[in-house]
């Protein structure tokens, strides 16, 4: 009778302390673009100029362009599979990756779109330059078949291609002209020289779609199945503050995270998932009324938050 009084309590500690969470009203407004395909990723350069991308794996890709801070937008179709991220480096410079090792580069906004389809041709999930010499991509496809390009210029031609790896690679970020991190399935890794050489770190159980460092030092990440891991030390080390495998919290599909500073972040996923967390990921406040519709990634700039969706919305949210 003790150890059941006992295993009761435990359990009961156990799931209040993964249930740490309240509800909070979003104000959001929805805004229907020209295209009805999904959209993957979204990018804003100023207060007024934003971009997004999206389409159709097997029919077609769009570039999207608001001048009015997300009010209105047009679209632009550019290749013959979805596209799935962007990133601009200046206000001239911006590339452009998606399915079938696509990559799209402009070094000037009056000149057309240069493409560099990479002969691996496998998708390429995400992007990210630290400045026009010094980039990494990195993709791969069901789950098992990975990819990373490191790149010394913006045109598309790789230096060194780790290829192919075992763990499908969905984000990457670099926090310092040396240091870049990626995640994928089950896997961690964090790249000391720029992406050419890669160490995995003791993590796993869950395939990380997204991840985020507000500093060099302080970095989350999210997984498909509901886990959120985070780290203080750069990368080196990482802790599991939620386990979307556990028996003890539910299952959810996480898809982007971003963090303003250490503190104040933001996760969202499928149905309208929209978390908040002001205390680093000790306790979470969950949106509720949220339209079901998959969110895909999210931008924020400033008080504003942009968030890229299926069936070509993008909403506009309001942060505290």
């Amino acid at each position: 009778m003790k150890y059941f009084i006992s295993l009761k309590l435990f359990l009961f500690i156990a799931c209040f302390s993964a249930c740490k969470k309240e509800n909070i009203e979003l104000v959001l407004s929805p805004i229907q673009t020209p295209t009805k395909a999904n959209l993957f990723s979204i990018y804003f350069a100023d207060n007024d100029n934003g971009y997004a991308v999206g389409g159709t794996r097997w029919e077609h890709g769009e570039l999207l362009s608001s001048t009015d801070g997300g009010a209105s937008w047009t679209t632009d179709t550019l290749t013959n599979t979805a596209l799935l991220d962007i990133q601009l480096l200046d206000n001239e410079k911006m590339v452009l990756t998606g399915y079938e090792g696509r990559y799209l580069y402009k070094t000037n906004a009056l000149t057309s779109w240069q493409n560099n389809e990479q002969a691996e041709a496998e998708p390429i999930n995400a992007i990210h330059f630290y400045n026009e010499n010094t980039g990494v991509a990195v993709g791969g496809k069901n789950f098992a078949f990975g990819i990373i390009y490191r790149w010394n210029n913006i045109n598309g031609t790789a230096d060194t291609i780790h290829y192919p790896l075992s763990h499908e690679l969905r984000d990457v970020q670099f926090t310092n002209e040396n240091t870049v991190h990626t995640v994928g399935y089950g896997y961690v890794a964090k790249s000391d020289d720029g992406g050419l050489n890669w160490q995995a770190a003791d993590i796993q159980g869950d395939f990380f779609y997204a991840l985020h460092f507000p500093t060099e030092q302080t970095g989350y990440a999210v997984g498909v199945s509901g886990t959120i891991i985070k780290t203080t030390d750069g990368g080196e080390n990482w802790e599991k503050i939620r386990n979307g495998n556990s028996l003890f919290v539910t299952n959810k599909k996480f898809r982007d995270v971003w963090f303003k500073d250490e503190s104040i972040g933001y996760i969202i996923g499928d149905n309208g998932l929209f978390w908040q967390t002001n205390d680093g990921g000790d306790s979470w406040k969950v949106a509720q009324d949220t339209p079901d519709v998959d969110f895909n990634q999210i931008y924020i700039n400033g008080n504003t938050a942009y968030i890229a969706a299926d069936e070509g919305m993008i909403y506009e949210v309001a942060l505290n």
